[in-house]
């Protein structure tokens, strides 16, 4: 565990999370609490049922038209997304750059719009620990203890 970088988040508190307060009265438990607290958005997986949805309301019937048309560039990433609505998979992971990026591609060829993109990408957003976003796991008061006092 880095405890100088926990340290230097509790003194710098750039999520504005209040630690300062529970500094004054060493209530570590408080701090670690904090810590641990869901407060960082990062986007993961979307599962099939969430994409079925997702493409039900916007872009299904574009997805069929550019799979079946033999010459669209986009013919390839069209017969994937179509096979994840097949149940070819359990759904797309938003942390692979490359599923990004065919987003991205869809959205340049106007098969899509900027926004039926960051809906997607929302659905895919879930937040998680501001502890293991930044070291990996969950902090003890313990660990908390360590990094202000040594």
């Amino acid at each position: 565990m880095d405890y100088q970088a926990i340290n230097n988040e509790i003194a710098n508190d750039p999520q504005s999370l209040g630690y300062s307060a529970y500094v004054t009265d060493k209530n570590d438990l408080a701090i670690a609490e904090l810590l641990n607290s869901s407060t960082v958005d990062v986007v993961g997986w979307v599962s099939r049922n969430d994409f079925l949805i997702w493409a039900a309301q916007s872009i299904r019937g574009v997805i069929e038209d550019t799979a079946s048309a033999q010459s669209d560039p986009l013919r390839s990433s069209a017969l994937v997304l179509q096979s994840i609505c097949n149940g070819a998979t359990d759904g797309i992971d938003f942390t692979k750059a490359q599923n990004v990026a065919l987003l991205d591609s869809w959205v340049s060829a106007s098969k899509i719009t900027e926004t039926d993109k960051n809906s997607l990408l929302a659905l895919a957003t879930k937040p998680i620990e501001r502890s293991v976003y930044l070291f990996g796991r969950r902090v003890t008061h313990q660990d908390i203890s360590k990094a202000l006092r040594g």
